[in-house]
């Protein structure tokens, strides 16, 4: 699906929630625009070619594997392990998962590992994950690194993915208080 597609067809349905849910309208719009701007300028394609290039270049068949997985790992994979972001880690995409259930977008982000320190590429969609991580975006929230947690609940449908603040214990420095 080419960006131009998808930003002639997410405006039947802006059109049709403008009036009865104008937030949800606008949100789509961004999101459309922003996906569309990422695509026409050739980062799905380098990002692509960057992933490929590394599984060629891969020394051994470890690192084979490894450099596969560079792509991204999807955020049911990566629940309950805590992470931050920020606004520049967020890249919106256009999905190509064609089915009436899904969301027309999601989002890649780069993430660094609370517990590790290493830095992810995480890809995550769902109506409900990309609306509160947009909200997060618009609201100003993510300007700063943000540690937050994707929770998994099970759904009939597959996994349902929420994403929630996370909080670090406090410590005193005293010890048994």
């Amino acid at each position: 699906m080419t960006g131009a597609i998808a930003v002639a067809s997410v405006e039947t349905t802006v059109a049709a929630l403008e009036e009865t849910h104008p937030g949800l309208a606008a949100m789509i719009r961004g999101l459309a625009v922003e996906a569309s701007f990422a695509e026409t300028n050739g980062d799905a394609e380098t990002f692509v070619l960057n992933i490929m290039e590394g599984i060629l270049s891969a020394e051994s068949e470890d690192e084979i594997f490894e450099a596969q997985e560079a792509g991204g790992t999807s955020g049911k994979d990566f629940a309950n392990r805590p992470f931050t972001v920020n606004d520049s880690g967020i890249v919106w995409r256009i999905s190509n998962i064609e089915n009436d259930k899904g969301f027309p977008f999601y989002a890649m982000m780069t993430v660094t590992e609370i517990a590790t320190g290493e830095e992810v590429t995480l890809t995550c969609g769902g109506k409900t994950f990309v609306c509160v991580l947009r909200a997060l975006q618009m609201k100003g929230a993510l300007k700063e690194p943000k540690p937050l947690v994707i929770i998994s609940t099970p759904s009939p449908n597959g996994a349902f993915l929420s994403l929630r603040p996370y909080r670090v214990a406090k410590t005193t420095g005293k010890r048994g208080k």
